[in-house]
């Protein structure tokens, strides 16, 4: 054979050989995000671990004079250890003789949720108030964080036995990894407690998230009792009696904008 067909035929075949390895071991890549598949990530997704910085008051529980809300419930010993909406672990005893103003008022439940449709609960805990307004862990002490997928953006709602629910009028998003919410200033459905001081309403003993004749019933039926732990106990001292009853008579008729 001809020297330079040789060469020819040789080449020709070595193409060949590459081309067909190529087309047998090549894939296709798409560019972007198939929302079908399942698996797929979430671009409206926020970091499933991030930390909520909320302070509140309650206005059954906080002296205008001192500034801070009264622990009379963990003092009498009769702040419950066990979450009422069984979200969160119990608190532990050490929390419990914390005092000063990190001392533990209360337990509150938090919701987020959606931004589009703020009836549609996404995520729920709990967490503990301290005298000072601050939200914090089941332990009394560690920022409440959240371990979850959520949208992006959110709404944030607090609820308390005894006071009407309080919710934030924009969606929000955490920025750092911290959701941080100032409910002590005017904005959220609560009552100005003293001058430029806002705090939930007083009077809702029956959680249907207004003050009406049924919260006054519960609160008559309950009158007289002490050293108890009762959503008809406005003020936590652990006495149900005239005090409490104030409260309601004030705000008689107010009711939430919070959906159930």
């Amino acid at each position: 054979m001809n020297k330079h067909l040789l060469l020819l035929t040789i080449f020709c075949s070595l193409i060949l050989s590459i081309h067909s390895g190529v087309a047998q071991n090549s894939q296709t890549y798409n560019i972007g995000i198939n929302t079908n598949e399942p698996d797929s990530p979430n671009l409206d997704a926020v970091s499933n671990n991030f930390s909520l910085k909320i302070i509140c008051f309650l206005e059954g529980v906080y002296d205008v004079n001192t500034n801070l809300m009264g622990d009379n419930l963990r003092v009498l010993g009769i702040l419950p250890k066990s979450d009422p909406w069984a979200l969160s672990p119990d608190i532990p005893d050490i929390a419990l003789a914390i005092q000063g103003e990190n001392a533990l008022v209360n337990w509150v439940k938090i919701q987020i949720r959606d931004s589009d449709d703020a009836t549609n609960v996404l995520y729920e805990t709990s967490g503990l108030l301290q005298r000072d307004g601050d939200l914090v862990s089941h332990d009394g002490i560690s920022p409440l964080t959240i371990n979850y997928t959520l949208p992006n953006t959110f709404h944030i709602v607090l609820i308390h036995e005894g006071h009407l629910p309080v919710m934030t009028q924009q969606a929000i998003s955490p920025v750092n990894g911290v959701a941080a919410l100032n409910f002590t200033t005017k904005g959220f459905g609560q009552k100005e407690i003293k001058s430029g001081i806002w705090g939930l309403y007083a009077g809702d003993a029956t959680q249907n998230y207004d003050i009406v004749g049924s919260d006054k019933l519960a609160w008559v039926l309950q009158n007289g009792a002490f050293k108890v732990y009762s959503s008809a106990d406005f003020n936590r001292d652990g006495d149900v009696n005239g005090l409490d009853k104030m409260y309601w008579q004030a705000n008689n008729g107010v009711f939430s904008g919070v959906s159930q």
